[in-house]
């Protein structure tokens, strides 16, 4: 087949060639806005992230197939794709091992305040911690329990922290006494209709005052506006976020002056390991699709 690897994949010539070796042609394109390299017609094949935001589905008359270099699918025009009987793989499992250590990293980072401690070294200040909480015996809520949210609660487990989850089919009623009672919860589940601002006004002040909430899904879960005012009422032990409603985190954001906040930048999910997983799943598709 003929396939289109833009840059948003990083794979490195070494993973073009895997590609070849497996019997398709490959044609490469660094940034996704720019011109295309082929016409669009001769593409069987595209593995991309928001390739369709600059070139029309419609171009791509032979296009059979579309991985995503995402786990996520909400940056591809999936109605117009299913119209037209283009089938669509996200990247199941590339990044999941990665993004739950980050979790980790970002729990760690809260619980035993390790931001401090960084910041006294750079002032070389003998000072000891006296406030640091123990992860063992707290409860984490999972919201979406996919390969991400599986591969965080095998973490968890060994820090003896017990889980619960919310996922499609947990009642209104559960999702509400699940965030509440958990000291811990993290997002990871995908953007959709059904969970933009799923964690709104409401949702956020239920939880615990000293709780943790974690987002490495998708800005658009939690109502930042509404998280704002509750950290100002001193709400949150902690607060976690590798993604935000608008990327880059503009500068005049509030959520960068807050202690109890860590801001990363959508960084959880970077891994040396990533795109040999995403090479190997395009090609076991492209196989199963043959």
């Amino acid at each position: 087949m003929d396939i289109l690897v833009t840059g948003a994949s990083r794979v490195s010539r070494r993973h073009l060639q895997r590609i070849e070796a497996a019997g398709h042609r490959v044609v490469y394109m660094q940034q996704e806005s720019s011109a295309l390299p082929v016409a669009a017609s001769d593409m069987d094949v595209v593995m991309c992230n928001s390739l369709f935001d600059h070139h029309p589905v419609s171009s791509f008359s032979r296009l059979k197939l579309v991985q995503a270099t995402s786990a996520g699918l909400d940056r591809l025009p999936l109605e117009e794709l299913a119209t037209i009987g283009v089938r669509v793989e996200p990247a199941r499992d590339v990044y999941s091992p990665a993004i739950a250590e980050f979790v980790m990293l970002l729990l760690l980072q809260i619980f035993k305040a390790s931001s401090s401690m960084l910041s006294r070294q750079q002032r070389r200040e003998w000072q000891k911690e006296r406030g640091l909480r123990e992860l063992t015996g707290l409860t984490a809520c999972i919201v979406g329990l996919g390969s991400i949210g599986r591969e965080v609660a095998t973490r968890l487990t060994p820090f003896g922290i017990s889980i619960t989850s919310i996922g499609r089919g947990t009642s209104s009623d559960d999702r509400d006494q699940r965030l509440a009672t958990a000291d811990i919860v993290i997002l990871s589940a995908p953007l959709t209709p059904e969970t933009y601002h799923f964690m709104d006004s409401r949702r956020l002040a239920s939880m615990q005052k000293n709780s943790v909430l974690i987002n490495v899904a998708r800005g658009q879960l939690v109502d930042e506006a509404e998280l704002i005012k509750l950290l100002d009422q001193g709400h949150f032990y902690g607060v976690g976020l590798d993604v935000f409603e608008n990327e880059p985190l503009p500068p005049d954001s509030q959520l960068w002056d807050y202690d109890r906040v860590i801001v990363t930048p959508h960084n959880s999910f970077v891994s040396d390991q990533s795109a040999d997983r995403l090479v190997s799943l395009l090609i076991r598709n492209l196989s199963e699709f043959a």
